[in-house]
């Protein structure tokens, strides 16, 4: 590991020595040596030539940093190392401090770009129906991986229309349009016929029920469609058993395709595609999903087969897709360069004729003019004086310009490319105006308490000349003012409670208060309007009088004339006139009696 980190830091030396060399060495097509990376969303194009027509070769797959030179007076970084790789500037990213910074010559392009794969390590689950699905809309490969080592590229995240014209979708399955992803298979140069992709997914459980299907969206539109292959990897050993193949065009639109597999033991399912014999081949994968249950074959002319080829019969050699042009011979005007094919054959059949024709070709060559320098141009008019009054300056210019237009620029011309003299109007300037002083404040706008005051001043010109701008800000300046504290007037305040009625009945007062209040340190106004005590009658009711007895009778005669008797008298409870009658008379009752005697009764016999 330290002797890994190391080497990385010593590339890294490297590359900045290199820069620095650059730098210095003011080569015409260098302005700065910069460190950069591809984004972690998507793979990034590598062009042959620094122009919009440049031919792709080949990608850098994401989260890839590198150091290159900027060419001047284009957008395009050139990779050190290399005399013919570019990328656009804007497909790029600055390299953030976390990321080791690698020099790009250590990158094999184009094939099998060493990059790091945002791998997002989720497992397949099939607790429900399209538990297990990907979209591949949220700028990663889900839980699939790219398989480095075996295959010859990878498949690539890609969004909107492929690179190739006439072959690819124009946008992915899921949301139609180009804020959406896809994974495709890059049928163009350096792709040759038969290179293989593989990409797979991790590993599926088993579940209770036997059979699983495997639905996919593919679109394969193009002349020269090579073979989209599924298979079913359960033991370790890829690419594993083949489970499913589609070949050839199958139009411009995006197609259902499944397939049921056995699922009694744990697997994980393989993508191969392969390239056609062409460049218009491009193979598209998009909302990929497991669910549990058996479903047929689609489309049914798929194939689906644990079978070998087995032929024979001997298949003649046919010639791949040419090569990209070698670097012409000369840095600037017309040279050479030549390209290649292969005879190739099919991977299982006997080889039969070789190929006819020639394996390479060789062409003149102009990658761009060479340099020619720069010459001036004549001087141009004086410009008009700067200033319509007084003093003021006027210019002329010429121009630097390349003796052939079509060549890049050598040496700059040297000298001044414009020149400045004074020149003088006799009209007077106009005079801008100023201000007088500011006149006294005026008087306060109130007697007493806060008020407002003002004061002006006057825009002044001067005499004789022509008349400027007028004064900047304002003529008229308000302040605030403050007299002597204003008289408060009397305010009443709360009323107390009112005092206990002076009769129980018959009528009697009672009465409440409040007082008139003014602020401690302000001079008193005016009093305060309304009473400062109220006294109603209450108890109007009339009193009750209790009864009185009145003296007791004389003595009535004793009931009988002899013996004893007993005699009586009585008394009464009487009320004033009109009066309310309260409480009966308290006491003994009404009525008295006594014991009485008279002569003794004489007995008188018949």
């Amino acid at each position: 590991m330290e002797a890994s980190k190391a080497s990385m830091s010593l590339v890294t030396l490297i590359s900045l020595l290199t820069c620095l060399v650059l730098l210095l060495s003011g080569a015409g097509r260098v302005i700065a040596c910069v460190c950069v990376c591809t984004p972690s969303h998507e793979a990034t194009p590598v062009y042959r030539k620094s122009d919009s027509l440049s031919e792709i070769v080949g990608h850098i797959s994401t989260n890839t940093c590198l150091h290159g030179e900027l060419v001047k007076g284009k957008d395009w970084l050139l990779l050190l190392g290399s005399s013919y790789y570019y990328i656009k500037i804007k497909k790029l990213i600055a390299c953030p401090n976390d990321r080791v910074e690698i020099e790009p010559n250590i990158i094999r392009m184009p094939k099998r770009t060493e990059a790091n794969h945002n791998t997002d390590h989720k497992r397949f689950l099939l607790d429900s129906i399209n538990q297990a699905q990907c979209n591949f809309d949220v700028n990663s490969f889900c839980s699939w991986r790219n398989v480095h080592g075996l295959d010859d590229f990878d498949w690539v995240l890609y969004g909107s229309s492929t690179p190739t014209d006439d072959t690819g979708p124009d946008f992915d399955h899921t949301t139609r349009n180009s804020s959406g992803s896809y994974i495709f298979t890059e049928s163009s140069a350096p792709r040759n016929f038969f290179d293989t992709a593989w990409i797979q997914s991790p590993t599926i459980e088993v579940t209770s029920d036997p059979v699983h299907c495997f639905r996919f969206w593919y679109h394969m539109y193009g002349s020269s469609i090579g073979r989209l292959n599924v298979y079913q990897v359960t033991n370790g050993g890829l690419p594993g058993k083949f489970v499913w193949s589609l070949t050839g065009d199958q139009g411009n639109s995006w197609k259902e395709g499944q397939v049921p597999l056995n699922s009694n033991q744990s697997y994980s399912i393989l993508l191969s595609g392969v390239i056609g014999n062409g460049y218009q081949g491009d193979i598209a994968v998009d909302d990929i999903n497991v669910s549990v249950g058996y479903c047929e074959v689609k489309p049914s002319s798929a194939s689906r087969t644990d079978v070998k080829n087995t032929t024979t019969t001997p298949v003649n050699g046919h010639w791949s897709a040419w090569g990209s042009w070698t670097a012409c011979s000369v840095s600037c005007d017309i040279g050479q360069h030549t390209r290649y094919r292969t005879c190739e054959y099919d991977k299982v059949a006997p080889h039969g004729a070789r190929c006819s024709g020639q394996d390479r070709e060789m062409s003149f060559c102009s990658i761009s003019y060479c340099p020619r320098d720069g010459v001036w141009t004549g001087w141009s008019q004086w410009s008009t004086c700067s200033a319509t009054c007084g003093d003021g300056l006027e210019t002329r210019g010429r121009k630097c310009v390349n003796p052939v237009p079509a060549a890049p620029l050598g040496k700059a011309c040297e000298e001044s490319v414009n020149e400045i003299q004074t020149c003088t109007n006799t009209t007077d300037c106009p005079v801008d105006g100023y201000w007088s002083e500011w006149a006294s404040w005026s008087t306060c706008s109130v007697t007493c308490g806060h008020g407002d005051r003002s004061r002006n001043r006057t825009c002044l010109f001067e005499q004789g000349k022509p008349r400027g701008h007028d004064c900047v800000g304002q003529g008229l300046q308000t302040g605030s003012c403050t007299e002597s504290d204003c008289p408060v007037d009397g305010v009443l305040g709360s009323w107390s409670s009112w005092t206990f009625c002076s009769k129980t009945c018959g009528g009697g007062t009672q009465s409440r208060y409040r007082n008139c209040t003014y602020p401690a340190d302000r001079p008193h106004g005016q009093p305060c309007i309304g009473q400062l005590s109220e006294s109603p009658a209450c108890n109007p009711q009339v009193c009750t009088v209790d009864g009185l007895w009145s003296p007791w009778s004389p003595w009535m005669a004793c009931d009988v004339t002899c013996g004893n008797g007993t005699q009586s008298r009585t008394r009464n409870c009487i009320y004033p006139p009109d009066a309310v009658k309260g409480k009966d008379c308290v006491g003994e009752n009404g009525n008295e009696t006594q014991p009485c005697s008279t002569a003794i009764c004489t007995n008188t016999f018949p």
